[in-house]
């Protein structure tokens, strides 16, 4: 799998040309999942009710973060778009750390 970092793909969407144009929002292109040392533990349950420790990045969990997933909207026959909450969802996991 490809793999490339937020700076580059800023660059090459050409994302820092308007982040530039509107420096009062200080806008920044993030991804959350980039730095495996920020991450917040979090609790789920498997499917015996025990608890799992899940690592989510910590953009996910900062309250002061506004997130916004750049993926493309995906069109469908029934329900004319699915929104990307879910791409989102399920990407705040990180994977589990090399022992």
């Amino acid at each position: 799998m490809l793999r490339h970092s937020g700076a580059k793909a800023t660059s090459d969407f050409g994302w820092d040309k308007i982040f530039a144009e509107h420096k009062a929002f200080d806008m920044k292109f993030l991804v959350p999942n980039e730095d495996a040392n920020r991450y917040a533990l979090l609790y789920g349950i498997d499917y015996d009710m025990h608890p799992i420790p899940i690592r989510m990045g910590a953009r996910f969990v900062d309250p002061d973060a506004f997130v916004i997933s750049s993926a493309v909207l995906k069109t469908h026959n029934m329900v004319v778009a699915t929104m990307t909450i879910k791409n989102m969802v399920l990407g705040a996991a990180m994977t589990p750390p090399p022992e």
